[in-house]
């Protein structure tokens, strides 16, 4: 049964290098244009790293096998607190089996456990295994945020 535990902080050490790394990709797919700005980024959003107030950085596990990372935090919304995951990694060699699904389901029950009734997420459009196992998991679309890029062709 997965499990999601407080991150150590040589985990911790691990999946910051994965995240801002990540979070660039190959600077179209990522969140940031740049491994500067999401470096910059991630240190805003974790100022004091694994003892941030208010974000949960855990480790999934099964008894003491790893499979992966995940971020959660609450945001203040207008009709309550509502839970966000900010980013989830399944290692790629325990893809496809069924930990991500659980994970999700133990990040739900993470989150009743601090009284919050409904969780959101951003996923990027191209990325469709992910989209596919937020579906499977009841999660709907909330919002679609559409961008175009105006920039004269070169």
């Amino acid at each position: 049964m997965i499990n999601l535990h407080p991150m150590t902080e040589a985990e911790f050490a691990r999946y910051e290098d994965h995240a801002v790394h990540d979070f660039t990709r190959d600077g179209v797919s990522g969140t940031w244009p740049s491994a500067p700005i999401a470096r910059e980024q991630f240190d805003k959003l974790l100022p004091a790293g694994l003892k941030t107030p208010h974000q949960h950085l855990l480790s999934i596990k099964d008894r003491d096998r790893h499979y992966g990372s995940i971020w959660l935090t609450a945001v203040q919304r207008f009709d309550g607190p509502e839970g966000f995951i900010m980013d989830f990694l399944i290692f790629p060699e325990s893809r496809r089996r069924g930990y991500g699904l659980a994970t999700l389901l133990a990040a739900e029950r993470y989150f009743q456990s601090l009284g919050i009734e409904a969780i959101s997420l951003n996923v990027l459009p191209h990325n469709e295994a992910a989209r596919r196992l937020y579906a499977k998991a009841g999660y709907l679309p909330a919002n679609i945020r559409m961008k175009k890029d105006i920039r004269a062709a070169p």
